[in-house]
């Protein structure tokens, strides 16, 4: 089985912990009533990927900076990273782009692999953010970039999970090659 530790990270109120809930439960009703994640949260999902069993730990953060030392640990435990920012709050583009973005740089292992996410795009009349700039944040850092809804349809769901399969599995393949041969 291969392990593979993710973090999802962003601001208070982008959508993670929806996000996340819908990615392992595809059928997860959407939660109305908001209660931000204190700490971390882990989840897991498990699937088969080319005949080979995965196992996924997703770590939820809590978008609070008082939170940010507890974060900061996991960062160098994870594989990857996913950005989260929702479309409809320019500040929460704007503290990927001012401080999370640094953080990822300073805080993961080398190998870490991470992703941009747009969120809540079915707040298309309230968007902030243009799909042009977070493409052109993500060009810059080379990072892998979508959009989708808060409120996710399953070829969405689908996406994610295949964006996720092909960008950290790709990513734990090489390094255990990398590995083998040294």
């Amino acid at each position: 089985m291969i392990k593979i530790d993710l973090i999802v990270i962003g601001n208070l109120g982008s959508g993670k912990t929806s996000l996340i809930q819908r990615f392992i439960d595809q059928d997860a009703p959407f939660q109305h009533n908001y209660l931000p994640t204190l700490g971390l949260n882990l989840v897991k999902k498990e699937f088969i990927h080319q005949g080979q069993k995965i196992k996924l730990c997703i770590w939820d953060t809590a978008g609070q900076d008082k939170y940010f030392s507890l974060t900061k640990s996991y960062f160098q435990k994870a594989d990857g990273v996913i950005m989260v920012f929702d479309i409809a709050d320019k500040d929460s583009f704007n503290r990927i782009s001012d401080y999370w973005i640094k953080q990822v740089q300073e805080c993961s292992k080398a190998s870490s692999q991470s992703i941009l996410v747009g969120n809540k795009i079915d707040l298309c009349e309230k968007r902030q953010v243009k799909f042009l700039e977070g493409q052109e944040f993500s060009q810059k850092y080379k990072l892998p970039y979508f959009e989708v809804r808060f409120l996710f349809i399953i070829k969405e769901v689908q996406r994610l999970e295949m964006e996720c399969k092909r960008h950290f599995i790709f990513y734990h393949e090489n390094v255990q090659k990398a590995l083998k041969q040294k």
